[in-house]
């Protein structure tokens, strides 16, 4: 008898019974918040800059370039959340916008 797979089996019930995601379910396969840096590694490889990233970034789709950091991946729309030098920030930004900094 394998207590360790009828703990996980019993855990996994319960889970799915509740319809809930518990800080328990860690074990039996990691959580991803979809709207931070806590991807799997083959997903986080579809981003070209990485979380911390200097960068510049057309804000709003303009045509000038404004200095930040990639501050969050958002893994389902495949765009980036910036942090602007001037602390203003910006959500859902294509990489088309986004340059490395001292770029042209």
């Amino acid at each position: 008898l394998d207590l360790e797979s009828d703990e996980q089996n019993m855990l996994e019930q319960a889970v799915f019974a509740s319809g809930e995601e518990t800080q328990a379910t860690d074990s039996l396969q990691p959580e991803v918040d979809k709207n931070t840096t806590d991807i799997p590694a083959n997903r986080a490889a579809a981003f070209k800059f990485a979380v911390g990233a200097p960068i510049e970034c057309r804000f709003d789709q303009g045509d000038d370039y404004f200095e930040g950091v990639i501050e969050a991946h958002n893994v389902d729309r495949g765009t980036y959340r910036v942090k602007y030098d001037d602390d203003d920030e910006e959500s859902d930004v294509e990489e088309s916008m986004i340059r490395a900094r001292g770029g042209s």
